[in-house]
């Protein structure tokens, strides 16, 4: 009877065991179905796996490289970025990537177009500055009746 119960015992630690590293492996082929983007040396990359570190055992791999730098992007893509955001296939994935890289671009454009139109919008406020200051000497002097040195010498300097 002992030797009967050890086998048993030993038989069922075995398919224990069997049914531990059949989950594992399971879970593991699960985990290579799916994509996330994620930074790779400082730049957006589609990752085959999921974002999670088992054991020390990394569980996902990068696929592709976007070339687009992380730094150029907002910080709440750069946020969501590093936490991985996760994908049922490699097809959403990369639409997915698309859309953040025409986003900034976008963003990049819209920053230029400001800085452009407060720069104008300086140059044009410092112009109509000077233009106003010299209206106003000329408006006073016309009605004190007296004249600028610009109106005496026939508007030359």
């Amino acid at each position: 009877k002992v030797v009967r119960a050890r086998i048993l015992i030993a038989l069922g630690i075995v398919a224990m065991l069997i049914a531990l590293a059949g989950a594992a492996v399971g879970g593991y082929l699960w985990s290579q179905t799916q994509y996330y983007l994620g930074v790779a040396d400082g730049q957006m990359a589609i990752y085959q796996g999921v974002p999670t570190n088992l054991f020390g055992l990394e569980l996902s791999h990068p696929v592709e490289r976007t070339g687009l730098d992380v730094d150029d992007l907002p910080e709440n893509w750069r946020t969501q970025l590093d936490r991985g955001i996760v994908f049922d296939d490699l097809d959403d994935a990369r639409a997915h990537a698309e859309q953040i890289e025409q986003e900034s671009r976008s963003l990049a454009q819209q920053s230029q177009d400001d800085d452009e139109s407060s720069e104008n919008a300086k140059t044009t406020d410092t112009d109509t500055k000077g233009d106003t200051t010299d209206d106003a000497k000329s408006a006073d002097s016309k009605s004190n009746g007296t004249k600028t040195s610009e109106q005496q010498d026939g508007g030359e300097r």
